[in-house]
């Protein structure tokens, strides 16, 4: 079985999120995220396909498709770019941060 060569790049402490439908902000909990999309916790159900924005703190904000329904919640998919991996590693950037400061 070959095996993905994209490691899956998850924030050490699960990073709070919303998603913006329309403009209802959905409070969610990002568990993974790279340059090609997200993972997120979230209770809310939205259709296959329907357009989204992500926005996060440290981050800010990146339109999103939802292309997976998950038992614990939505798989998201960005349009691939630098800005794609700039909001990635942001989320990551920012994980290291707070851990910092709250060792500190």
């Amino acid at each position: 079985m070959a095996s993905s060569s994209r490691p899956s790049l998850r924030p050490a402490a699960f990073a709070s999120a919303s998603l913006l439908v329309g403009d209802r902000p959905i409070p969610v909990v990002l568990t993974r995220v790279d340059g090609t999309g997200a993972c997120v916790a979230s209770d809310t159900r939205l259709p296959l396909g329907a357009e989204v924005t992500l926005r996060h703190v440290d981050a800010g904000m990146i339109p999103a498709e939802v292309t997976a329904i998950e038992p614990a919640g939505l798989r998201l998919r960005f349009e691939r770019g630098e800005h794609a991996m700039g909001f990635a590693l942001a989320v990551l950037a920012g994980g290291v941060h707070a851990r910092r400061r709250d060792a500190a």
